[in-house]
């Protein structure tokens, strides 16, 4: 189940991404500014914490 909202498209480094998780467990996702990170990674997540969150919520 991936924490996606409607309307991600889908980018170029998705398969790899899926291949680096099924084979580490868990992967670095580095980059500039406003280019996906957060959205390409909650969309291979099961569950999130946001560190900047004050309130520690979980989403799942």
């Amino acid at each position: 189940m991936a924490l996606t909202e409607k309307g991600y498209r889908s980018r170029l480094i998705d398969p790899k991404i899926a291949d680096l998780l099924a084979e580490f467990g868990a992967v670095s996702i580095d980059g500039p500014k406003w280019c996906g990170k957060t959205w390409t990674a909650l969309n291979h997540g099961n569950s999130v914490f946001f560190l900047s969150d004050p309130a520690g919520n979980f989403r799942h």
